[in-house]
């Protein structure tokens, strides 16, 4: 479960950054789409 947990851990700091980014891409394109 410990293993399985941090491989888990580690594979989420992965894709945070992708995450982020892609949440800020859509925020940008809310707030674009918005101010038209």
């Amino acid at each position: 479960l410990s293993f399985r947990a941090n491989i888990l851990s580690h594979v989420l700091t992965l894709y945070d950054p992708v995450l982020r980014c892609n949440l800020t891409a859509h925020t940008v394109r809310l707030v674009a789409t918005r101010r038209t």
